[in-house]
């Protein structure tokens, strides 16, 4: 009798294809937030249009105002620094959503020690619907930031 060879699969690796998970979920992430996109209240004054001018550095430290030091100058250097880094303002928060969501995995691997949960974890903060919000993710304004940062 003549005796067949079984072909034995290779297992696959666990952490490979949770990486091959945070890989694509990242880039879909990032896709999505492209596709949806953002908007600028141009009528609210003295926010929105408040803190771009804020990000004209030369104005905003050259010729003072009344309203030169009612809001803080993180969120305008954050879109200063986007700006001289040549990206989307859309693409950098998604950017950032996708790094929060990576050191959640990273806290959620190291409390839990369980890479099923901390990937769930990640998938939750990734895909998490105030990211896609209109007046908290996709408004052009300092809240958009705050909760990836």
């Amino acid at each position: 009798m003549k005796k067949y060879k079984t072909k034995r699969f290779k297992k696959i690796n666990p952490l490979a294809v949770i990486f091959f998970i945070i890989i694509i979920t990242g880039i879909y992430r990032i896709v999505l937030g492209q596709s949806i996109g953002n908007h600028f209240y141009c009528s609210e004054s003295f926010d929105d249009v408040l803190l771009m001018r804020y990000s004209n550095f030369n104005t905003h430290f050259h010729d003072p105002n009344v309203w030169s030091l009612v809001k803080t100058m993180s969120f305008p250097l954050y879109v200063r620094l986007i700006h001289r880094m040549h990206l989307n303002y859309t693409l950098s928060v998604s950017i950032l959503w996708v790094f929060a969501a990576l050191s959640v995995f990273n806290v959620a691997q190291k409390y839990f020690k369980n890479k099923y949960l901390s990937l769930v974890s990640y998938l939750y903060f990734l895909f998490l619907p105030m990211a896609f919000d209109s007046w908290m993710g996709t408004r052009i304004y300092r809240n958009s930031i705050i909760a990836p940062f």
